[in-house]
């Protein structure tokens, strides 16, 4: 299961899933065109694989718990979850409302809680090998920047969560894992297309091909931590560029 699935890097990782196996992907987005789109793109790519969609929109909290219940009431077990919807918004702190604060916690941080609490409810039901939680999480949860207060924060609870995650669900034998990419080239910066030197950036298939390598462990291995640098390192100074637009 994938949330945030239809674009940048959410979308890179749906591919390499159902490009390598013919089981089931559920893929969760807010937009019900892109989620139309996605499915047929991924038919394409594999007509085999069983594509299950679900429009949710992560910024409303209060019904997280409930769909993703209802996701499990259709699917009974979800081997790997992949919580990757995020946002940003940078901004100097004193320009920032408790509205944008709320929402950008919702998506990024609640979220991925919320669904990870649900998932490790059922996961920790039945006695199955290699059941994984992979969180899409970034450099900025581990380090801060100038105008990234909001975005930081919510990245920085991430990590704080995924860590005691880790803990409560090894007891379990259950697998988590966090990606921290650096700057990756989507639509996640509204300017992207005034830079020309974009390509210092990671692409999402980079991302991608990480999760796929953390999924294909044996079940002994658990690849808890993963950071992602683009090798350039102007792409430090084009991050920089970006978020002062």
């Amino acid at each position: 299961m994938v949330t945030g699935a239809t674009g940048g890097i959410g979308e890179k990782i749906c591919e390499r899933i159902v490009k390598n196996n013919n089981n089931k992907l559920i893929i969760i987005g807010k937009n019900i065109k892109k989620i139309k789109s996605l499915t047929q793109k991924l038919k394409l790519i594999n007509s085999k694989s069983s594509i299950y969609s679900y429009v949710i929109d992560l910024c409303d909290i209060s019904t997280i718990e409930k769909k993703i219940e209802e996701i499990y009431q259709n699917h009974n077990t979800i081997d790997v979850v992949i919580n990757n919807a995020g946002i940003g918004y940078f901004s100097p702190i004193l320009t920032i409302d408790l509205s944008q604060i709320q929402k950008v916690m919702n998506v990024n941080f609640i979220a991925c809680y919320l669904i990870s609490k649900v998932v490790l409810k059922h996961m920790t039901k039945t006695k199955k090998q290699n059941y994984q939680i992979i969180n899409i999480s970034s450099i900025a949860g581990v380090k801060g920047f100038e105008f990234g207060s909001l975005y930081n924060s919510s990245k920085f609870a991430v990590e704080g969560f995924t860590q005691a995650l880790w803990y409560e669900a090894r007891k379990h034998e259950i697998k988590v894992c966090i990606i921290r990419p650096g700057l990756v080239d989507t639509c996640f910066f509204n300017n992207r297309n005034s830079f020309d030197n974009i390509g210092y950036a990671l692409q999402p298939e980079d991302v991608a091909k990480c999760v796929e390598f953390v999924i294909q462990q044996s079940e002994y291995s658990n690849i808890s931590e993963i950071v992602l640098r683009p090798i350039k390192s102007e792409a430090q100074t084009l991050f920089t560029k970006m978020i002062e637009k």
